[in-house]
């Protein structure tokens, strides 16, 4: 909600400054996908590093059964 709304400040900042309206509902488009594209890579870096902590966690356990496996 916060994006759209600071999106929608982005556009109507431009509309006032530029002669062209269309030219920069363009421009907005165009920093609507770039945003939404950041945002996209935010969450899947944050699933893989879950992933990792995950499998990080699960060698940890693997290696405390083997230690304790030989003794």
């Amino acid at each position: 909600m916060f994006v759209i709304q600071k999106l929608q400040i982005i556009l109507d900042n431009r509309i006032q400054t530029q002669k062209n309206p269309y030219f920069s509902r363009f421009i907005f488009h165009i920093e609507f996908i770039f945003l939404e594209n950041k945002l996209m890579k935010k969450k899947e870096n944050e699933y893989r590093r879950a992933e990792k902590e995950e499998k990080r966690q699960k060698m940890e356990k693997r290696k405390k059964y083997k230690k304790e496996a030989k003794k």
